[in-house]
C-alpha cells in the first residue's frame, strides 16, 4: 500500500522515486524480512516504482553496498580476522600448491616421467625446498643433483 503511494507521490520524478525505492527496500531488511521474501516484494515495487536503467544500476549498487552492511552487522571482529586469515592462510596453499605443480612440470620435461616418490616428496615440500630444487633445474643433469 504504501509503495502504491509512493509511486503516485513520486510520479515524473526519478530521483526522489530511486529514494523511496531504495528506502522501501531497507525498511524490507530492517523488518526482519528474510532475503528471498525482499526479492519477492520487490518485483511488485519494481512494477509500481520503475525506473530507468541507469537509475535501476544505481539502487542495484547501492542494494548490494547496504545487504553487505546488514551481513558485516552480524559478524563479530573475531569472526572478520578469521575470514581473512582463512583467505590469507588458502591463498599461500594455492601458491604453494602452484609452485609445486610448475617443478613437477619442469622436472618433467627435463628428465621425463617422474618416479612417484619424486612427486610425492615435490608435493609435500617446504616453500623454501621448492624454490631450492626450482633453481637447481637449470644446471642438475640428474634427478639426485636437484634433491640432494
Amino acid at each position: 500500500m504504501h509503495a502504491q503511494l509512493e509511486a503516485h507521490r513520486t510520479q515524473g520524478n526519478d530521483n526522489a522515486r530511486l529514494v523511496t525505492k531504495f528506502s522501501l527496500m531497507k525498511r524490507l531488511y530492517r523488518r526482519g524480512f528474510k532475503h528471498s521474501e525482499v526479492l519477492e516484494l520487490l518485483r511488485l515495487i519494481d512494477w509500481m516504482l520503475a525506473l530507468p536503467p541507469a537509475l535501476e544500476e544505481e539502487i542495484e549498487a547501492q542494494m548490494a553496498r547496504f545487504e553487505e552492511e546488514i551481513q558485516m552487522s552480524y559478524v563479530t571482529s573475531f569472526e572478520r580476522i578469521a575470514k581473512k586469515r582463512g583467505m590469507q592462510q588458502g591463498m599461500q596453499q594455492g601458491m604453494q600448491s602452484g609452485r609445486a605443480e610448475l617443478l613437477l612440470k619442469l622436472l618433467a620435461l627435463k628428465f621425463g616421467k617422474l618416479p612417484r616418490e619424486v612427486e610425492s616428496m615435490v608435493n609435500q615440500a617446504s616453500s623454501e625446498e621448492l624454490e631450492l630444487w626450482a633453481e637447481r633445474v637449470l644446471t642438475a643433469g640428474t634427478l639426485d643433483e636437484i634433491f640432494a
